[in-house]
């Protein structure tokens, strides 16, 4: 099945978050800007940059807003009958957008721009399960981390994942605009390194916000780390400088039961390079 993206134009009085800037197949789903993935056009979606990541023995996974696209709904779009490969019908009625929106729902991250989907109805259901098929087309592992049965997955009573959003590195776009990246993260090298170590200590998704396409080197080593992966076993451990350069480091077992905890002087020296960039 085609998908023809419609343009990615800003509507006249659109807000930030607003359907104005959202890229739509013929069927109201998402899909990825051509202008900034080229490799998705053509229906390819995010195809060869799971490929890409699959290679290198990683999981790839998408970070989505719950229910449908508002620009879906003014558009009226048909939806995806994933078992005829048609548009939905029932009751000699082809469904529509406009049927399964509840616009009295939108999102509360994005209001302008989703709005939550009546799964009551068998045409809303059908285009749940006509996202998910896009998806499993396009080679995405998961969608939602707290059902991907991995390291951190548990937390929270086991219901979700803790998420602590978006790293602000490298090249950014201002909230409450669309136009860009146009300006470098305002946290200092000390600030960018004390969030990712955060991030990498709490379990978090280590999810990028920058610029992929323009990164400088600091950016691409602290993002590509081989220190940070490691802070998912079962010890944890923190380092810090003293006034007079002397380095202090503190081991954490976060098992449940007694923990032998070693370590070898080649990886702290590691450890200290890393927060010293030195």
């Amino acid at each position: 099945m085609s998908q023809v993206p419609t343009p990615n134009l800003q509507v006249e009085g659109a807000d930030a978050d607003s359907s104005g800037f959202d890229v739509i197949d013929e069927w109201g789903r998402m899909v990825p800007d051509p202008d900034r993935w080229p490799s998705s056009v053509d229906g390819n979606g995010f195809t060869e940059v799971a490929n890409k990541v699959h290679s290198m023995g990683l999981k790839f996974g998408i970070h989505v807003m719950r229910g449908i696209s508002t620009q879906a709904v003014n558009a009226n779009t048909l939806i995806l009958d994933t078992k005829t490969g048609e548009a939905f019908e029932e009751g000699r009625k082809k469904w529509t957008a406009q049927d399964i929106g509840i616009k009295e729902r939108p999102c509360s991250w994005m209001p302008h721009g989703f709005m939550s989907v009546n799964t009551t109805a068998r045409a809303g259901a059908a285009f749940l399960r006509s996202l998910y098929t896009q998806y499993a087309e396009w080679g995405v592992d998961f969608g939602i981390f707290a059902a991907a049965n991995m390291i951190g997955a548990t937390g929270l009573k086991g219901k979700s994942w803790p998420d602590l959003d978006m790293l602000p590195l490298g090249w950014l776009t201002d909230p409450e605009s669309n136009e860009g990246p146009h300006r470098i993260t305002n946290l200092t090298p000390d600030e960018q390194k004390s969030q990712v170590t955060l991030w990498s200590m709490a379990k978090s998704p280590l999810m990028f916000g920058g610029d992929v396409r323009n990164l400088d080197n600091a950016t691409y080593y602290l993002i590509t780390n081989e220190i940070f992966p490691y802070v998912t076993n079962g010890a944890r451990s923190w380092i810090a400088t003293g006034r007079d350069g002397e380095v202090y480091l503190a081991f954490f077992n976060v098992n449940t039961d007694q923990t032998e905890i070693t370590a070898m002087t080649s990886d702290m020296a590691k450890s200290v390079q890393c927060l010293t960039g030195k």
